[in-house]
């Protein structure tokens, strides 16, 4: 059995209007749309009459793209996470602290995982 490691979607104006693994749907499927859209677009010209641009266009995706898209969500994911709980831990611990934050021994823990936090921000940035 051979496996189909792509699918073909179909977007018009920016949205997904449908995704399968067939090529032979695929096309069938914009072949139709589109025949139907110019037939409709021409009738609009004739009659000096604005149109849709309902034009259907297909892209193919690969799993490739579809895990690395997944695995850069969650990298983000886990950086948003981690700089609201250091934001958060270092509000309590200002909040709770009679002398200044940055004299306390949790601060260098802190700021040592912030250190971290920053790093991985640039390299987010830089891609």
């Amino acid at each position: 059995m051979i496996m189909n490691d792509k699918e073909f979607v179909l977007v018009s104006q920016g949205i997904e209007i449908m995704r399968t693994q067939s090529q032979e749907k695929a096309i069938n499927y914009i072949k139709k749309e589109n025949d139907d859209w110019f037939d409709y677009k021409q009738k609009c010209i004739d009659n000096y009459e604005d149109y849709a641009d309902n034009y259907i266009d297909l892209e193919i995706e690969y799993p490739s793209e579809k895990e690395k898209d997944k695995e850069i969500e969650r990298l983000n994911n886990i950086i948003n996470e981690l700089e609201e709980d250091l934001e958060q831990e270092y509000a309590v611990a200002y909040a709770n602290s009679i002398e200044e934050p940055e004299n306390g021994e949790w601060y260098i823990k802190w700021n040592d995982r912030k250190h971290i936090l920053d790093k991985l921000k640039t390299l987010k940035e830089g891609k």
